[in-house]
């Protein structure tokens, strides 16, 4: 009897050798292939870790470099120093009142426009980032430099009332550096922001032309910096996406790493028994650097099948992360994944339109009451925009976006609502010449 059981005892660990031989040749393939997919993911130019998406940043020599002055400014100052809508007010509803405050807010922050003109005179931005902190690094000077470009839009908004173009545009120039500066760094935040400090710059000199119809120079400016609007670069604004999900991943699973994610042990996200048989953790990280490449080179593809792969990719990327609870948890509440390329594309695409047909308007020498548009065409429904002039305001309208009263509605209006007469057919503040159909030049 003792025999048998020493034999059924000889089986057993012959069997549970077994396993951990098999169980360890299969975590070294894991490895092996997790380590390959990294591999093709460099060789494809997408980063796989800090260092490398690190070295993807353009680096500046301090002489040219306008990261310290931003830096000072946002230890110098706070966010709301410009009162709401003075910007607006000193471009279309130009009292003596409102124009005796811009007069104020410039006296009291000379300090912070002397950083502002020292920073737009260096060509370059680097902010040399901590990228070890991942998704969660902090970009603080990003707000900074927006506030920066509506203080140069409100003092050059003034030495246009004064009759000072050059020194207006010199200004405008300024906003515009300012937005290249911002997306310098290539990322989708840094690019966002380089896209909307652009749309101040756009904006006011639209403004200018529209309110002071005698300056040509104000219409030149216009048409040129529309033709310089910065575009999307889809795939450079998402070269960062692997080495983030991995940083999030690996960090989720140690309690130190849990702790800088600020994941509490007690909120931790456990997985359920059904899930955890299914899902391998090795080959979940494999399965989610090779649906990154994938996601990466649909990139490349023409947008109607670039769409598609996205998707799918995305799905596929979602599923893999459910093998690391804690991180599929943080990877949704910090919106990763959630921009939707096309979407962002669309908005911009649209925001151009109305722009060019604005400026389609700027550009005759009475702003007419009805433009040609069948080639300024909605992204999200293809119908040509609507534009409409009434004497006093400017409305462009894209179809496809947003209800009637929806925040996301896309329209242009010069000037805004706020600050156009009711009384009379004219802008307030604005000459007489204004009046449609009236224009001198």
């Amino acid at each position: 009897m003792r025999k048998v059981w020493l034999l059924l005892c000889g089986i057993l660990l012959a069997i549970l050798a077994i396993g951990l031989v098999r169980r360890k040749a299969g975590a070294d393939r894991d490895q092996k292939e997790f380590l390959a997919q990294l591999e093709l993911a460099r060789k494809e130019g997408l980063p796989t870790t800090w260092q490398e998406f690190a070295a993807t940043i353009p680096t500046a020599s301090p002489n040219e470099n306008a990261a310290p002055y931003y830096r000072q400014l946002s230890a110098m100052t706070k966010t709301g120093v410009i009162p709401k809508s003075l910007d607006d007010e000193i471009l279309f509803d130009r009292t003596s009142d409102h124009v005796r405050e811009a007069k104020a807010l410039l006296a009291k922050e000379k300090p912070v426009l002397r950083l502002i003109d020292d920073a737009t005179a260096r060509p370059r931005c680097w902010f040399n980032r901590d990228w070890s902190q991942g998704g969660i690094v902090v970009m603080p000077e990003l707000t900074y430099m927006k506030l920066a470009a509506k203080l140069l839009a409100i003092r050059g908004s003034l030495a246009a009332e004064e009759s000072r173009p050059d020194q207006a545009l010199n200004d405008a120039k300024k906003i515009f550096t300012v937005a290249h500066q911002a997306g310098d760094e290539g990322t989708l935040m840094s690019e966002l922001l380089n896209e909307s400090i652009y749309q101040i710059g756009l904006r006011t000199v639209a403004a200018w032309a529209f309110t002071h119809p005698d300056v040509a120079a104000y219409r030149e400016a216009f048409d040129k910096a529309l033709g310089e609007a910065p575009k999307p670069n889809l795939k450079s604004e998402h070269r960062g996406d692997l080495y983030e999900i991995l940083w999030v991943v690996d960090r989720s699973l140690t309690p130190e790493g849990r702790k800088d994610l600020g994941i509490k042990e007690e909120d931790r996200q456990r997985p359920s028994g059904f899930v955890s048989l299914l899902l391998s953790q090795p080959k979940s990280k494999v399965e989610i650097v090779r649906q990154m490449r994938e996601r990466w080179k649909a990139f490349d593809l023409p947008r109607a099948q670039r769409d598609k792969r996205l998707e799918e990719t995305q799905q596929k990327v979602i599923l893999a992360l459910l093998a690391f609870p804690d991180a599929a948890h943080l990877y949704d509440d910090l919106g990763f994944g959630d921009d939707e390329p096309t979407n962002r594309e669309n908005a911009m695409m649209a925001r151009r339109q109305t722009y060019l047909a604005l400026n389609r308007a700027l550009q005759e020498r009475t702003i007419p009451k009805s433009i040609v548009t069948r080639d300024l065409l909605s992204p999200f429904d293809g119908k040509p925009l609507s534009y409409a002039f009434d004497g006093k305001q400017i409305r462009i309208l894209v179809s496809g976006h947003g209800s009637d009263d929806s925040a996301d509605r896309i329209e242009l209006k010069l000037p805004p609502d706020k600050t156009v007469s009711t009384s009379n057919n004219k802008v307030k503040g604005l000459p007489s010449a204004m009046k449609l159909g009236d224009r001198s030049k």
